[in-house]
């Protein structure tokens, strides 16, 4: 069906901004911003025969010039985090702004969901691709990059995000979608009843920082298991991997299968609604994130968000990867540019 464009407002320096919203035949439809290239609203059937929007957003452009939760943001040029904000490529050191206590956090410095994007619409329908240009420098990180980010809305209630990045040196790029997710509706309350499944034998360790410490435990025994399906709030005050002194999960599960092909990751489940969300990605990782810190007085629709009313399931490179040689590495370059594909699927049960 044709993707559709209207106003948004301007943001706090009087710029333009636009929403794109794309549908399908279903009834689902979706929400991009221009600024930041920011999922905004995500509406779905559920069980019952109703609409449930089940991300959480805010309500304008002055909001979204901000946004520190991150709310249905496009993170770059790395997403999570990078330990003691400094990496070394070829040999030389490069010096991160440290936003996160002595780590940087989602790149830092002026945030790419912070950012106006140019947007093309795919005229057959179903699709909006936002581009940005990244200059040498950025943030603290070596080369240029051209990054388009396509989303893509199927007749399967489906949203297909594809990333697209091409540098002029070797660089670090490791991108992510960082919506939150409510399947119960995004004013509904916590996720904390939610069940939730992952394809991960194991995670990275972290210290009180959560930087990885190089260590791949297994989630045997744990509160990390999600082999099966698990209610999210068992594990919330346990020792196990932190949880308990993190206030929730911010876990990076390391996916069973090979990274490369685009296969199962995780599956979340609504307690209420009956929506079911798949994940699949070609990507090594993804970070659970339950909200632990979300404290925004400013939800759209007049609601406020507190913690664990969402929860984020971003497709990743492990975390500070690139200080840990013998992992996967986010490194790129002209030869060799950054493609990626994550798939968000909606259906219920």
């Amino acid at each position: 069906m044709p993707t559709i464009s209207i106003p948004f407002g301007t943001t706090p320096d009087g710029k333009d901004v636009r929403l794109f919203v794309l549908s399908n035949r279903n009834g689902m439809c979706m929400a991009v911003s221009d600024l930041g290239a920011c999922i905004t609203r995500l509406i779905v059937p559920d069980a019952h025969g109703n609409f449930r929007d089940v991300v959480l957003g805010l309500d304008g452009p002055e909001s979204y010039s901000d946004n520190p939760a991150d709310l249905g943001a496009t993170v770059g040029r790395n997403a999570n985090r990078i330990g003691q904000a400094r990496f070394m490529l070829d040999g030389t050191e490069y010096r991160l702004e440290a936003n996160d206590r002595t780590a940087n956090l989602h790149a830092g410095g002026d945030y790419w969901f912070q950012r106006l994007w140019e947007a093309e619409v795919d005229e057959a329908g179903g699709a909006v691709t936002f581009h940005l240009d990244s200059p040498d420098g950025d943030q603290g990180f070596p080369g240029a990059v051209s990054v388009d980010v396509t989303f893509t809305l199927t007749e399967d209630n489906a949203v297909i995000v594809d990333y697209d990045a091409y540098p002029s040196a070797r660089t670090v790029i490791n991108m992510t979608q960082h919506s939150y997710f409510n399947l119960n509706g995004h004013a509904s309350g916590t996720i904390l009843d939610h069940t939730l499944q992952i394809d991960a034998d194991c995670f990275t360790e972290v210290d009180s920082e959560l930087i990885p410490t190089g260590r791949i435990l297994p989630v045997d025994g744990t509160m990390l298991d999600f082999r099966t399906p698990q209610r999210i709030g068992n594990g919330l005050g346990s020792p196990d991997g932190r949880i308990g002194e993190f206030g929730g999960y911010d876990h990076n599960f390391c996916l069973s299968a090979k990274a490369g092909a685009v296969r199962h990751a995780a599956t979340l489940e609504a307690d209420r609604s009956g929506v079911v969300l798949e994940v699949l990605t070609d990507l090594p990782g993804i970070q659970i994130y339950t909200a632990n810190a979300l404290d925004e007085a400013r939800g759209k629709d007049g609601k406020a968000y507190s913690a664990h009313e969402g929860i984020c399931l971003e497709t990743q490179f492990y975390p500070d990867a690139i200080n840990k040689p013998g992992w996967s590495q986010p490194v790129f370059s002209p030869e060799n540019p950054y493609r990626s594909r994550t798939i968000f699927r909606f259906t219920t049960r």
